[in-house]
């Protein structure tokens, strides 16, 4: 990305890290939304939704990418136990109204386990 913006590259935390699957080991989520770029300011994330990114770290010590959310941001909701749940605030052509949709770690990948509509009424 800073190869991309010779002039005036800023990452505010584009990269965060926390542990995703409830294993104690360190997992990142990518979001280009915090990247910017001097006089290019919608370079990479620009006023709509980007794909912020989501990696783990494998038993192995590995880190794999397991795919990315198409969304204009996040929140990590922590648990007592076991894996956090991810919402992301998403906006796209399925839900053009958006959503807030929750992923958990399943022990393989991510899997939404609810989608809230924006909509008014709200559309499940």
């Amino acid at each position: 990305a800073e190869a991309g913006c010779p002039g005036g590259f800023v990452a505010r935390g584009a990269v965060r890290e926390a542990d995703l699957t409830g294993d104690g080991r360190t997992g990142y989520l990518a979001d280009p939304h915090m990247l910017s770029c001097a006089g290019s300011p919608h370079l990479f994330g620009g006023t709509g939704p980007a794909s912020i990114e989501l990696f783990v770290t494998a038993p192995s010590g590995n880190v794999v990418h397991t795919g990315g959310v198409l969304a204009l941001g996040y929140h990590i909701e922590t648990a007592p136990s076991g894996p956090p749940t991810i919402v992301f605030d998403t906006h796209d052509i399925k839900d053009e109204a958006g959503s807030f949709d929750a992923y958990r770690w399943d022990g393989h990948n991510f899997a939404m386990i609810s989608h809230k509509s924006m909509a008014a009424p709200p559309v499940q």
